[in-house]
């Protein structure tokens, strides 16, 4: 994984052995429920090096969180990822 600040190239860290892909792509969600499906499977289909998806949200009752369970397992590059600070609402 690769770091940036403002553009720049900062800090290189090495994946852990059997870390999932070589690349990462972080999307935060807030309430999407069932609109995140179409743009996770559009971005699955997109992608061919080997990835995994984290999507990040901020609460257990988040609507989109039961669609990101029933996705992860059809799709298992995708990941969900509950954040424990709510810095963006």
């Amino acid at each position: 994984m690769v770091g940036l600040n403002a553009g720049r190239v900062v800090d290189r860290i090495p994946r852990p052995p059997g870390a999932a892909g070589n690349l990462s792509i972080v999307m935060p969600v807030f309430r999407e429920g069932a609109a995140v499906e179409p743009i996770l499977r559009a971005m699955t289909a997109a992608v061919s090096a080997s990835h995994e998806i984290l999507v990040v949200y901020d609460f257990d009752e988040d609507p989109t969180v039961p669609v990101l369970e029933r996705l992860a397992a059809e799709l298992p590059t995708i990941h969900g990822l509950r954040t424990t600070s709510v810095a963006g609402s």
